[in-house]
């Protein structure tokens, strides 16, 4: 047993001393081999060594798989994101365009259809595809805007003033809107030394209600303080807080301005209010004569008031003994009027309930109203505007 151990020992002893032995040999080869090299050798396989790229633990970026999903989704949100862009760009240009497209239409569309011009040249603005026409006034007046007005300066009382416009085929002044009040206080600055004129206008209370213009009643307004006050009213020229109209008594003398509408260059030999008044010798029944007037651009001839009904009975051409109204008789206190105007006057004298139309004696008779059938024929008068430019 002794013996056994003593031999192991021993081999264990050779062992060890042959390992020892085997690295002093592999030393002295390494530094021979070392030193026996040239310079330049050396440095290559230093470099080459130094430049072998060590062997990854794991597969290349682009072929590992988490990394390939995140590039793909990066990539379509940029591809949607730029796509959304242009989308947008492309948006706002179709909507520029739109807008310079419709400004463009809109003014070429101004340039056809109307023409603007001074206030002092007296056009009135052009209807679509016709031109430009001029206003004109009857001898005496001046043009104000589009109304023609002229001034009395003789002092006379609300009644008599009235009386006196009437005898030309006018009303005493009317103010419809704020412009027209302005340039009636312009007008009479600057042509003219009077504060104070009559207004047609007459009150019966201290009621606005109360009111009510000569011709018909509108909507604009201006009083004084304390006014109306029941009765008559002169315009204040001299006055600064935009309310000229003042109450007064109608017994009063004042000086006044007779008011009517403008006519174009078109032919108006009989001019009555804002209305030219067209006598047509031929004879015709009712409804000819009624569609020959619509045709002209009127209506046949509606009487609101005595004194229409007087300046008809003065029109030196009418010859015949009776003519034509435009109105249709529904019970002899009531007339249906073609140009649809309400019923403000009447002076029927004869009526006859078989009878549906109208007409209106000449001469001696006074411009009595009498009812007749509407097959007859008779002469007739057409009302137009005088503010329409009428070509047929």
């Amino acid at each position: 047993m002794i013996n056994r151990i003593s031999q192991i020992y021993a081999e264990r002893q050779a062992r060890k001393r042959q390992f020892q032995n085997d690295i002093s040999r592999a030393s002295v080869s390494k530094d021979s081999i070392y030193q026996s090299t040239t310079p330049t050798i050396r440095e290559r396989t230093i470099v080459e060594v130094a430049n072998q790229e060590p062997r990854p633990d794991f597969e290349p970026v682009e072929r590992q798989r988490h990394f390939g999903i995140l590039r793909y989704n990066m990539k379509n949100r940029f591809y949607k994101v730029m796509l959304i862009g242009l989308m947008n760009v492309i948006l706002i240009v179709i909507f520029f365009l739109l807008m310079f497209f419709f400004a463009f239409k809109s003014k070429c569309s101004e340039d056809e259809g109307s023409t603007t011009v001074s206030p002092t040249d007296h056009y009135f603005t052009k209807a679509i595809g016709s031109e430009p026409f001029i206003l004109t006034c009857p001898n005496g007046y001046d043009l104000v805007g589009t109304n023609c007005l002229q001034l009395y300066n003789t002092p006379l009382t609300w009644s008599d003033a009235k009386d006196r416009c009437h005898l030309s085929s006018s009303y005493l002044l009317t103010i419809k809107t704020k412009q027209e009040d302005k340039e009636f206080r312009a007008y009479m600055q600057e042509h003219h030394q009077y504060n104070r004129t009559w207004l047609g206008l007459t009150c019966t209370s201290s009621k606005l209600t109360s009111c009510e213009w000569e011709d018909q009643p509108f909507p604009y307004s201006a009083f004084a303080d304390g006014s109306p006050n029941g009765g008559c009213l002169f315009y204040n020229v001299t006055d600064t807080l935009s309310t000229p109209w003042v109450g007064e008594d109608c017994d009063q003398k004042l000086v006044s301005v007779c008011i009517t509408s403008s006519t174009t260059l078109t032919t108006c030999n009989n001019h009555f209010g804002n209305y030219c008044y067209n006598y047509y010798s031929q004879e015709a029944s009712f409804s000819e004569a009624a569609d020959f007037c619509k045709l002209h651009c009127g209506n046949l001839v509606s009487v609101l008031s005595e004194d229409e009904n007087k300046f008809l009975l003065s029109m030196d051409e009418i010859k015949s003994d009776s003519i034509y109204l435009g109105g249709l008789l529904a019970t002899e206190d009531k007339i249906l009027w073609a140009d649809g105007s309400t019923m403000l006057y009447n002076n029927m004298v004869e009526y006859n309930k078989q009878d549906l139309c109208l007409i209106m004696k000449m001469g001696s008779n006074g411009g009595n109203w009498t009812s007749t059938i509407c097959s007859k024929t008779y002469s007739y008068v057409c009302k137009v505007s005088a503010q329409i430019n009428c070509s047929i």
